[in-house]
């Protein structure tokens, strides 16, 4: 008999919890051992993967945003573009949200913005019990047979 999908979600979400934790140690030990360039993992003489440290080039980052806008205005005039506070775009989305549309202060509807339909996606949170019921349904089951096992069989 197969699970409902409610208990190969909770299964999925522990499993991940738990691997989650090994690849952080695993993670945490690589930060310090592993040279700048990559490092090769092992079963027996086989080479399984590539492991390497990356650094992602810097991101600009804005101290001032007043002061960076002017500096650009004196220096590159060309380059600056009229634009909605983002902070405003929020107050705008929350307010369509309950009117239903976006709304002037006169009440007139803006006809150039319009509520999107919401991404709907499923999610599994654990509870507090799920170390304590899941861990020893799933903790002797090897990785190869997790897949069928969560699959097929009874709770």
């Amino acid at each position: 008999m197969r699970r409902d999908a409610t208990q190969v979600l909770a299964m999925c979400a522990w499993v991940k919890k738990q691997i989650g934790k090994v690849e952080d140690q695993a993670k945490a030990i690589a930060d310090v051992s592993i040279p700048d360039e990559k490092a090769a993992g092992l079963v027996g003489d086989t080479v399984v993967s590539y492991t390497s440290r990356i650094a992602r080039q810097p991101e600009l980052a804005i101290t001032d945003s007043d002061m960076f806008t002017a500096w650009v205005a004196e220096h590159y005039p060309t380059e600056l573009v009229q634009a909605v506070r983002p902070s405003f775009m929020t107050v705008l989305r929350d307010n369509a949200r309950i009117a239903g549309a976006v709304l002037g202060p006169g009440g007139e509807v803006c006809e150039y913005a319009e509520l999107a339909d919401p991404v709907i996606y499923t999610t599994t949170r654990l509870t507090k019990d799920a170390d304590r019921a899941l861990g020893p349904v799933l903790g002797g089951v090897s990785l190869a047979e997790l897949p069928n096992f969560i699959e097929e069989s009874q709770a």
